[in-house]
Order: C-alpha cells, then sequence, then structure tokens
C-alpha cells in the first residue's frame, strides 16, 4: 500500500527575513557592520574605522563617534513581515492617450 505524502506549503521566510532574526540580538557595532556590508558589498578604510569607533563607545574604550553613527533598524534596509510583500497594482488614473479613456478615468483593480 502507497500513500500520498504532501510536501508542506513553501516557506514565506526569506534569506533576508533569516538575515534579520539572525542579527536581532547584535551588538551596535556588529549590526553596523552586516548592515554596510550587506548595503555596499565592501566596506571603505572610513566605514571601517566609524565602525571601530561605535566598538570603541560600546565598550567604554572611546568617545561616542561625532556626528553621531545611525545603527540601522534593519540588517537588509528591505521592510520584513507583510510590508516585504511583492507591490500590487491597485488602480491607474490620470490616463492620457488610451483608447477610448478620458484623462478623469481611473481603472480600479480588485485585490
Amino acid at each position: 500500500m502507497t500513500e500520498d505524502v504532501q510536501a508542506p506549503p513553501p516557506s514565506q521566510v526569506t534569506v533576508w527575513d533569516e538575515l534579520e532574526i539572525w542579527a536581532k540580538d547584535f551588538s551596535p557595532w556588529q549590526k553596523l557592520t552586516l548592515a554596510w556590508a550587506v548595503r555596499y558589498g565592501v566596506l571603505t578604510a572610513e566605514q571601517i574605522e566609524q565602525i571601530y569607533s561605535v566598538f570603541l563607545h560600546g565598550f567604554g574604550l572611546g568617545n561616542e563617534p561625532s556626528p553621531k553613527l545611525e545603527i540601522p533598524a534593519t540588517i537588509t534596509g528591505k521592510a520584513s513581515g507583510l510590508a516585504s510583500q511583492k507591490p500590487r497594482l491597485l488602480r491607474i488614473r490620470d490616463v492620457s492617450g488610451v483608447n477610448a479613456l478620458t484623462p478623469s478615468a481611473e481603472l480600479v483593480f480588485s485585490p
């Protein structure tokens, strides 16, 4: 006797979501390092110096960087959760030069 085995539904978690989860408890200098590495690919000498100043300040070994560096809220710079879903076309308005549509026409699409 054979059984039909159904595969579980595909996960909605992306590699970007996994990075955010992994870095959730990182210290500020670690978040900054990872965020810049992900966003820029290669860190410049200036960025490394800035990260190092955040590191030193975090351990009480240096002054706060001036100007103060903003530690990114997300590693990837991408929205997470529902906001990270693909955009949807909801409506088109102010159309001109398309068939018989008037400039004031509005095309509304259902979700």
